[in-house]
């Protein structure tokens, strides 16, 4: 299991979570991984991951075979020690860690909406994070 680079658009970060049933059986994988993220100094950042679609149910990877998930957030772009540092995501047995800026989660992750965060800022105390099945 390993993640890919993590891609940037304005406003937004996106990268891909991929899982290979290196087992002689069938794997269940769960409609999400298990997701933590941590600042540079080992401290958790909170950050509200959800299924991008709400009706995703768990699927079977036949021995062999491979899928992946997509993790999207948003940001303000800034990448100065704030925020998530470390994504580590974990499957059954498998862990695949993230390390370098991801500019997730800090206080002043951006939101698709304006005006939703403190004194009227479109920022969220608590950012939220989708993930996805990409087939």
């Amino acid at each position: 299991m390993g993640f890919s680079d993590v891609m940037a658009a304005t406003g937004a970060r996106v990268t891909r979570l991929t899982i290979r049933n290196c087992g002689p059986s069938v794997m269940v994988l769960p409609v999400m991984p298990q997701l933590h993220q941590t600042t540079e100094a080992g401290k958790g950042v909170p950050v509200v991951w959800k299924p991008y679609d709400s009706a995703a149910k768990p699927r079977r990877l036949a021995p062999g075979k491979v899928t992946s998930w997509e993790l999207s957030w948003r940001t303000n772009g800034d990448c100065e020690h704030r925020g998530a540092r470390r994504l580590e995501a974990k499957v059954a047995a498998a862990t695949a860690i993230l390390a370098g800026c991801l500019d997730l989660g800090d206080s002043h992750a951006l939101t698709d909406e304006a005006s939703t965060g403190p004194n009227g800022s479109d920022a969220l105390p608590v950012p939220e994070a989708t993930v996805r099945w990409l087939d």
